[in-house]
């Protein structure tokens, strides 16, 4: 036989050519091709392609395509980028219709590769060493979300085929709301990876409403939940997964959950008859409501839970070093130096042009004790450092500088963003430490490194 079966092996493909043999391609001719498959009433596109800058022409061809009821499925890159900081496109235009795909290998973990966002990408499809046609008749592994995407793409096709009454709004629902979540995947995507068996099955009793909720702890930027597990069937069984959802007044409505900020959530587990999560990367000082929901395998989706109000404790600037005055800085280690670009004074591993091969230099603070373990680092930078390879670490001493532990780290390309890492968990209850910034590169290719603007340490003022 020739050719491959796919996650749907009897559908309709339109193919629509918007690069030419060498890769070249135009916002006219990318807006041509949207419209084109808008006009002929296809229920969903594949969108393997991404990565200019952002488009109003675009954007606009894609409400277009949402409006006629076509849902656009999105590559979220590769560029090994949390998508939440540095935007891609057309993955992280703001359209209902967009499904932002990122890439999994085949034991469920985020591909080296793969862009990812807690609040941007939707799903994850596998897209590492996928077997399929080459051209001039051959076959081949290839890796990338280009591979992921249609993945998605083909499911929401055969979806479509099992439930064909169901508009675009309510295929994409089924598919997220039918995903796995996952350990490895908590925090990187919005839903988790698809199950397409779940989103098939006609199982049409959802879980029970969500009881026991509570919100246990708040912290500078993050807050923690905790719930008494639901049922399958109703009260029988229990769910599989649940979401979690943040407005600014109680969710009392289907319309209501669906217009709520998605968080970005870590450690979601259970302990014995109660679930826990915490919710992070939350705007310092922010107020609301919390709701939780339970889905089961299917994607059905049980009743709202209260919604609970939630307050993060109330924060200032403790330290801060905006990179002008180097006033908090103690020892800067070659190639490390202060420069000016853009009328932006900051502090560089690259300040003559790209970083050297073969470094593992620091930029080192003086000691800083601010009354409080209880901080989080605020960090104003951006940073282009090959992908897997180089590396820029955020590290605290606890001992004066003899031992360091890491608290963050950034790799791959970010454009100018603030990024925050909370100091909390290696601080303990320590009070004075030290911080430091260090590049480590290895002993191939270089780029224009890391740039960073300013710091700022956040917390309650004791």
């Amino acid at each position: 036989g020739e050719g491959v079966a796919g996650v749907n092996w009897k559908v309709t493909l339109v193919p629509i050519k918007v690069f030419s043999d060498s890769g070249a391609t135009s916002t006219d001719v990318l807006v041509k091709g949207i419209e084109y498959a808008t006009s002929l009433g296809v229920y969903v596109t594949n969108n393997s392609w991404g990565g200019g800058e952002y488009s109003e022409a675009i954007l606009g061809a894609i409400q277009k395509a949402e409006k006629n009821n076509v849902l656009f499925v999105a590559a979220a890159g590769n560029e090994s980028t949390d998508n939440d900081t540095g935007l891609h496109f057309p993955s992280n235009y703001p359209v209902d219709n967009i499904i932002s795909v990122a890439a999994i290998d085949r034991s469920d973990v985020l591909s080296v590769f793969s862009n990812w966002g807690a609040k941007t990408v939707d799903v994850a499809a596998p897209g590492e060493d996928i077997y399929s046609t080459l051209p001039k008749g051959k076959y081949g592994l290839k890796s990338g979300t280009s591979m992921a995407a249609p993945h998605v793409t083909g499911a929401l096709a055969l979806l479509k085929s099992r439930f064909p009454d169901l508009s675009g709004k309510e295929l994409k629902q089924k598919l997220i709301s039918s995903t796995v979540q996952t350990s490895q995947l908590l925090g990187k995507v919005i839903n988790g990876r698809i199950n397409v068996a779940n989103a098939m099955e006609k199982d049409e009793t959802p879980p029970s409403a969500v009881t026991g909720f509570d919100v246990i702890e708040s912290g500078v930027n993050a807050f923690s939940i905790s719930w008494s597990p639901a049922g399958d069937d109703g009260d029988i069984g229990s769910a599989s997964q649940y979401q979690i959802r943040l407005s600014t007044l109680p969710l009392l409505s289907e319309d209501d959950w669906l217009a709520a900020e998605s968080p970005a959530i870590e450690n979601m587990k259970r302990d014995g008859d109660v679930y826990r999560a915490t919710i992070r990367d939350l705007p310092f000082n922010k107020k609301g409501y919390v709701t939780v929901r339970a889905l089961d395998n299917v994607g059905n989706m049980g009743g709202l839970s209260e919604s609970l109000s939630f307050a993060l404790k109330q924060t200032e600037t403790l330290w801060a070093e905006d990179n002008n005055t180097v006033n908090q800085w103690a020892a800067f280690g070659t190639p490390w130096a202060v420069r000016e670009a853009g009328g932006i004074t900051m502090i560089s591993d690259s300040p003559a042009g790209f970083y050297a091969n073969g470094i593992d230099k620091s930029v080192v603070s003086k000691d800083i004790d601010v009354g409080t373990s209880d901080l989080v680092l605020e960090v104003r930078q951006r940073f282009d450092l090959e992908k897997e390879f180089d590396f820029g670490f955020i590290e605290l001493s606890l001992d004066g500088g003899l031992t360091w532990k890491e608290a963050g780290r950034v790799n791959g390309t970010s454009d100018w963003a603030n990024q925050s890492y909370a100091l909390k968990p290696i601080l303990g209850t320590t009070k004075k430490f030290k911080l430091r910034l260090r590049v480590k590169s290895d002993t191939s290719v270089s780029y224009e490194g890391w740039d960073v603007d300013s710091l700022r340490l956040i917390g309650v003022k004791p």
